[in-house]
């Protein structure tokens, strides 16, 4: 009888076993469905995330943008079109040593010379180079009739990774200088050569305002050195007259950037087309793409943080560089230490780029100053002993310099003299140059960080010195 009973007890419990076990095989069997619907769910969102670009942060005028892309009045086709006319490079390799003849060595230009910008390994002064600049006439005219248009805006827009095909383009400015050069230095026809440069500054200006300002970044050094190559040809080789009517078209053409307003609203548009880019046109691989429009959606974020600011932004570009980098090191030190941590956060880059911009327009009214100087020399046989004398006959008035928001530092060293901006640190400390090895005032490594006891050396007397941007 107990045994009997036994066995229905073993039975019984053998059947909940089982109940037990299908109850928690369905529940696993239900668990593991949901995680599926969970998985599926997830890559279908991170595919639909992929191919749907952020909501644009400045969506406004954007069809009046597009619209002047197409436009027949848009210069910028005819930009693309004077690429396509560079002539044959000259031939390069071996050049005779310029004290030794008989020596052959492979010759290398220094380090930002027009003919190395052009890619040519050939002295400015060499016959083939000169010809090869004059071949590049046709190419000049087709600049010129792009510069004629109403704008000139590229066919697609730029986008904050890239500069799409400015650097192509971009050369177009230094045939400019390189002709200009050629006939001012070399041909004896400094007058004719002086159009070449100013229309090379303002095919700068068109390139940096049609679209994206902040190519500036990239085109500073050039238009520091034509503006220091204009200033060795007002000592060199210009009459009064001619630095006269130099000193008026300067004067006619203004400083670059004018409208920093304009100029933080082209930045930031430009966030906004990068938003417009989807991730599989930049990378193919599945991870490349998520990685890279999570980069997007923080830009996005970032920028919309910027923007929400956008007068506050347009208040401190009115400044003068000192005052925003003691802003900048105040509220975001990091820069300091790193300013490389700014450069794909939106505020780091506007300040780098205010920077640039501070420091193009001292070079501007140092030139200015500088012909001034010239002019005074030619006509009284010296230099003056303060910039003073220079008013009202050989310069309207005296301009701030735009680094310091102080007058730019002057000092007569005979047989030249001595131009200087007093620096971020808004002190004149006699023309201490920033860097005695000929480095960038504007390095990286100086774009968020006050420079103590150094200033910003634009000309300086032979064995003085080095102007510290040359």
């Amino acid at each position: 009888m107990r045994q009997a009973w036994d066995v229905r007890a073993l039975a019984r419990r053998s059947v909940e076993v089982k109940r037990k076990h299908k109850a928690m095989s369905g529940r696993r069997n239900l668990m593991l469905v949901a995680l599926l619907v969970i998985v599926l769910g997830g890559l279908a969102g991170a595919v639909r995330w992929l191919n749907t670009a952020p909501p644009l942060i400045m969506p406004e005028g954007r069809e009046e943008i597009a619209a002047k892309r197409q436009s027949p009045d848009n210069g910028y086709p005819l930009l693309e079109e004077a690429v396509k006319l560079f002539p044959p490079k000259p031939s390069r390799g071996a050049m005779p040593h310029p004290v030794q003849p008989n020596l052959q060595i492979p010759y290398t230009p220094e380090s930002g010379s027009l003919s190395e910008s052009l890619d040519v390994q050939r002295p400015l002064g060499d016959p083939e180079f000169t010809k090869y600049i004059h071949a590049c006439d046709p190419l000049i005219a087709k600049v010129r009739e792009a510069m004629a248009r109403p704008f000139c805006l590229p066919l697609s827009p730029p986008t904050y990774f890239e500069n799409g095909s400015a650097d192509s383009v971009f050369l177009l400015t230094f045939v400019f200088a390189a002709r200009g050069e050629s006939l001012a230095r070399y041909e004896g026809a400094p007058a004719e050569g002086l159009p070449y440069y100013l229309d090379a500054l303002r095919f700068i200006r068109i390139l940096a305002n049609s679209d994206d300002a902040s190519r500036s970044i990239f085109q500073a050094n050039a238009r520091i050195t034509i503006l220091s190559m204009m200033r060795r040809l007002a000592r060199e080789t210009l009459s009064p007259l001619e630095i006269e009517a130099f000193q008026r078209e300067l004067r006619e053409l203004g400083p670059p950037f004018p409208d920093r307003k304009a100029m933080l609203e082209n930045a930031w548009r430009i966030h906004d087309d990068t938003l417009l880019q989807p991730a599989a046109d930049y990378m193919r691989r599945f991870p490349e793409s998520l990685f890279f429009r999570y980069s997007l959606w923080r830009l996005a974020r970032s920028s919309r943080r910027v923007i929400e600011q956008r007068q506050f932004w347009h208040d401190l570009a009115q400044r003068c560089q000192s005052d925003f980098l003691l802003w900048i090191a105040r509220e975001h030190p990091r820069f300091t230490h790193n300013p490389w941590s700014g450069w794909f956060d939106p505020a780091g880059r506007l300040m780098f780029l205010m920077a640039r911009v501070c420091g193009d327009q001292a070079d501007y009214q140092a030139t200015r100053i500088a012909l001034a100087l010239e002019r005074f020399n030619k006509e009284k046989g010296a230099y003056p002993e303060s910039l003073a004398e220079l008013l009202p006959a050989y310069i309207e008035e005296l301009p701030q310099d735009p680094i310091s928001c102080q007058p730019f530092g002057y000092q007569r060293k005979d047989p030249a003299y001595l131009l200087y901006s007093p620096g971020t640190d808004a002190k004149d400390n006699g023309g201490t140059p920033a860097n005695p090895n000929h480095g960038s005032y504007f390095d990286y490594e100086l774009i968020s960080d006050i420079k103590e006891g150094v200033d910003q050396v634009f000309v300086a007397p032979p064995g003085g010195p080095a102007p510290s941007h040359l």
